[in-house]
């Protein structure tokens, strides 16, 4: 197999080239079409809006496509911030960390936290031992099978995945060398945590809930099932740890 720098010298340079304008106008983009939609929906379906549509059924169908647009709009805004967590965004580690926090933090998603696990994923790429998501189990056993199922779940795979004490606490020991960094980001997902919650007092738990948190579930059944997807083939090699190299697992 090739090394990792021979793999890169024969690709194009400008893929590892950031562009900090290209990213912001798709920030500036993703922003335009989350407030056009929230727009949209309210003055077609809003009770309080003077173009309120009478027609129930029209309400209903058109409360489930702006379900399924503003979710994938949220699902391009995690990608965003994904960039980010890569260093693609930019090549200002700071932007990098300021834009990935206030993306991943307005669709709840700890930034820095995650970014440290995803790297331990890409760190693992194939290997069955080591490997950070959608792995195969060597031993057929209830958890492994509650593991397997639970995927299946979708929206509420990603919630146990991403809402558990290793991305909440920064004191697990994988943030030794940035700890500061994922309390940061903990402090300002609690902040929109706290915003999304203090919205529901003051606009009812009902009104945030078909804005807000149903796309927020169809953010996270897209995220699951296009790395599900992207993860796993059939004839797909998975190698332990002693026979995995960084190249072999990630040519898998």
């Amino acid at each position: 197999f090739p090394s990792p720098p021979e793999i890169k010298s024969k690709l194009p340079k400008e893929c590892f080239r950031s562009e900090l304008g290209t990213s912001l106008y798709y920030v500036a983009r993703s922003v335009v079409f989350v407030l056009a939609l929230f727009a949209g929906a309210y003055f077609l379906l809003d009770p309080a809006s003077p173009y309120f549509l009478q027609s129930e059924p029209t309400r209903i169908c058109l409360w489930a496509v702006y379900w399924y647009l503003q979710g994938t709009i949220f699902w391009g805004i995690f990608v965003l911030g994904h960039d980010c967590g890569h260093a693609s965004f930019s090549r200002y580690p700071m932007i990098n960390y300021i834009f990935g926090n206030l993306l991943h933090s307005f669709i709840l998603v700890p930034y820095e936290s995650w970014k440290t696990t995803h790297r331990l994923h890409h760190k693992n790429t194939g290997n069955i031992d080591k490997d950070e998501i959608y792995y195969p189990h060597r031993e057929s056993n209830s958890w492994n099978t509650f593991k397997r199922y639970i995927v299946g779940t979708l929206s509420f795979a990603w919630m146990a995945y991403v809402y558990g004490a290793r991305h909440l606490s920064p004191f697990e020991s994988i943030y030794d060398k940035s700890r500061l960094a994922v309390t940061g980001s903990i402090a300002c997902w609690t902040a929109f945590f706290a915003g999304f919650m203090y919205s529901c007092y003051a606009f009812g738990v009902a009104n945030v809930a078909f804005y807000y948190f149903i796309p927020l579930l169809v953010f996270m059944a897209w995220l699951v099932l296009t790395t599900f997807l992207h993860h796993q083939d059939v004839d797909a090699p998975w190698y332990g740890n002693t026979q995995w190299t960084y190249v072999k697992g990630n040519l898998s």
